[in-house]
């Protein structure tokens, strides 16, 4: 048990960390963004027994994606940096699994990567938690996602389903294979993306402080 701090986009779990703060997402937000959200952590059960009000557990900073992506500009999270990062882990791929005998990986370039990566919006994405083992709660979790040639292109990408627990969780470990604000400026590029909220949801383990999220930023 414990208290859980990720960054989420529709599902995809960017960043995670547990009973401590972990990287610090406040430079993506404004003071404005700061809401409760209803979370799947809380024992709301408990909260009602006791009489306590859960808001303060509830805590979150959630802000449209495409509202954020003009502050990834900002600090640097280009589409030209996340090419050069992808092409930096081909680069990496290529000689860690270099063998005279085999001929070397053909990965995606840049450009059909990020056409990969949006290929759908997140939101079109089943997040319903599996559990189950076996082929057929496999095939679930790979959904859409059959072409094992093209998942085998992807560096650093995870295909095996067994790690992953629904659909958007297995997409999301092809894709989440940079830095997590080069992911979200790469998945930027699909304008149904840009509609869904970037959520960093950090309950009380972040004290608010307004000149650390002033209006102004």
């Amino acid at each position: 048990m414990g208290t859980g701090i990720s960054l989420n986009l529709e599902g995809l779990e960017l960043t995670y960390s547990k009973n401590h703060l972990g990287i610090d997402h406040g430079c993506l937000f404004q003071a404005c963004d700061r809401k409760p959200l209803r979370s799947s952590e809380i024992d709301y059960d408990y909260f009602e027994r006791v009489g306590e009000d859960p808001t303060l557990m509830e805590m979150a900073f959630v802000r449209p994606l495409g509202a954020v992506a003009p502050r990834l500009e900002l600090m640097g999270f280009t589409l030209d940096r996340a090419r050069r990062e992808y092409e930096a882990m081909v680069r990496e791929e290529l000689e860690t699994e270099r063998d005279d005998d085999e001929p070397a990986p053909h990965f995606l370039d840049f450009e059909a990567f990020c056409t990969f990566a949006n290929s759908y919006s997140l939101a079109d994405l089943d997040s319903s938690f599996i559990a189950d083992h076996g082929e057929e709660a496999e095939a679930k979790i790979r959904g859409r996602f059959t072409d094992a040639d093209l998942l085998a292109r992807l560096p650093g990408g995870d295909p095996y389903a067994g790690s992953a627990y629904s659909e958007a969780g297995f997409f999301g470990g092809q894709i989440n294979i940079l830095h997590p604000y080069s992911v979200l400026r790469a998945l930027a590029e699909n304008s149904r993306n840009r509609a869904s909220d970037l959520i960093w949801q950090y309950g009380p383990l972040v004290r608010f402080e307004t000149s650390a999220f002033g209006a102004n930023r």
